[in-house]
């Protein structure tokens, strides 16, 4: 038996060698299949094309999305009936776009896992078709020791990283899969991210799958009653963790899961892409939605959110931003005409085109010369800029118009704001990083821009109106207060 053994190899190396010399490739290794499992169980649709019209529909009811290809998303992993709002709003913000590769983040449900399991898949199925799975890269992980490894028993039937998969498909179309089930304790998160980091290309998704708060006796955890305020007490805590993500704050989300006890089963999931990503990436929340809502029933709740991850302005996008501003100035000054760098062949890179806030401060020294902006997000950055530019030169009412002479000696700050919406807790509140909207009264607000804390030497403790304010402290003294999130803030390029 050993000798028919070795002459059979020696017949398969012979063969491969003829091949090589004949100029052919050897035949691929055979495929290894992760078989769909959740169309059977209901999750979603079983049928190809229900499935695909299901997900379909849902991309096509979220709004569109303007700013430029995201970087990161959290997206929920429950049943598309309660989820798939939020995750059509999530997806939609990658649709037509090309990536080289996603690296898909997921939870473990089923089995016990410790560290990162990489599969040995070759694809990934669902009823839209197979995914390629990027082997050599799942092979470089496991190569590089802990915490990256693979328990075959915790993929078998783990949902979080399958449901993803079909909004991945009719999104993007085609691409390259790297899937991962990660539990790893809070304080060996960075050292992950690093070792993932250097798989990592500069064309990839990374998409972390995490439901939010899961409330209620089923789940043991139930921080306040089941009363007419349990919507807006779950809202108000799931904020809280929000705030973080956007702050791309790891150690405060950690924090905030300690303290409050948040049941969010995807912490790590959430940390690692934190922990991959660079401190001022810009985020955005897409969508909030629970299942007591959707049922009508909160005994047993669990909260979806999605949030997309953008890169902060290059250098280039400043200086266009700077150009578009300083232009739009001078020439409304000097001729009474706007500029539009569009139709003088000028190209707006998607950065620029995203739907934002923006102030324009004008300066003379250390002197204010005018400032004036946009709060609410209504129109393209760059327009919003190029308008608010003029504004502040002619229309601010604490000042004279500017005039031609003072032009070359203005210098131009420019503050790119996201949309305003009230914060969950008055901690997350970063000095120098956010500005704040104070209204009251229906009538009366007042905005401050994150230079003036700087400015002006304040500390969040120090300002108990701050604190007080609105629903910053869950106290109606001044509603609301809104912060200005994380601002795309840049400094004068002279």
């Amino acid at each position: 038996m050993k000798a028919w053994r070795i002459l059979l190899a020696a017949l398969l190396l012979a063969a491969c060698d003829a091949r090589a010399e004949n100029g052919e490739k050897a035949p691929a290794p055979p495929a290894k299949v992760r078989p769909g499992v959740l169309g059977s169980r209901g999750w979603y649709p079983a049928e190809r094309a229900k499935l695909a019209a299901m997900v379909d529909g849902f991309l096509d009811a979220a709004p569109a999305w303007e700013g430029p290809a995201p970087v990161g998303l959290i997206s929920p992993h429950a049943g598309y009936y309660y989820c798939g709002p939020v995750m059509g709003r999530a997806y939609r913000t990658v649709k037509g776009r090309k990536y080289d590769r996603v690296v898909l983040l997921g939870v473990n449900h089923r089995a016990p896992v410790t560290g990162i399991s990489v599969p040995d898949f070759t694809h990934y199925e669902t009823p839209l078709g197979r995914v390629p799975v990027d082997v050599a890269a799942a092979r470089k992980l496991k190569e590089s020791g802990e915490p990256f490894t693979y328990v075959p028993v915790a993929h078998a039937e783990e949902h979080s990283l399958e449901i993803q998969l079909p909004f991945l498909q009719r999104a993007l179309g085609e691409f390259t899969l790297l899937p991962m089930i990660v539990n790893v304790p809070p304080e060996e998160l960075r050292a992950a991210a690093k070792t993932l980091s250097k798989v990592l290309g500069k064309n990839d998704l990374v998409v972390a799958s995490s439901d939010n708060t899961h409330y209620g006796p089923n789940f043991g955890y139930v921080p306040f009653p089941n009363d007419a305020y349990v919507a807006k007490h779950l809202e108000t805590l799931d904020m809280g963790a929000v705030d973080r993500m956007l702050e791309i704050d790891l150690d405060g989300f950690n924090a905030y899961r300690e303290e409050t006890g948040i049941t969010i089963c995807g912490r790590r999931t959430i940390g690692l892409l934190l922990a991959l990503l660079p401190p001022d990436t810009h985020a955005t929340l897409l969508g909030y939605d629970t299942s007591g809502r959707k049922t009508g029933d909160y005994e047993n709740s669990v909260s979806y959110v999605g949030i997309a991850f953008t890169a902060a302005l290059t250098e280039e996008e400043k200086k266009l931003a700077l150009r578009i501003a300083r232009e739009s100035m001078s020439r409304f000054v000097k001729k009474g005409e706007r500029y539009d760098p569009e139709k003088e062949g000028v190209e707006i890179p998607d950065a620029l085109r995203r739907t934002a806030g923006a102030f324009v401060t004008l300066k003379i020294g250390d002197r204010l010369r005018g400032c004036i902006g946009d709060i609410l997000p209504s129109r393209p950055l760059w327009r919003a800029i190029a308008a608010r530019a003029i504004s502040s030169a002619v229309e601010d009412s604490r000042f004279r118009p500017v005039t031609e002479a003072e032009l070359e000696k203005i210098t131009i700050e420019i503050s790119a704001l996201s949309a305003p919406r009230t914060i969950g807790d008055w901690r997350s509140i970063r000095v120098g990083k956010h500005g704040i909207l104070l209204s009251w009264d229906g009538r009366r607000r007042s905005v401050y821009l994150p230079q003036v804390a700087t400015e002006q030497g304040w500390e969040l403790e120090s300002k108990p109106s701050i604190r007080r304010g609105g629903s910053i402290a869950g106290i109606s003294r001044c509603q609301p207060v809104s912060r200005l999130g994380r601002l795309l803030f840049f400094r004068t390029m002279r």
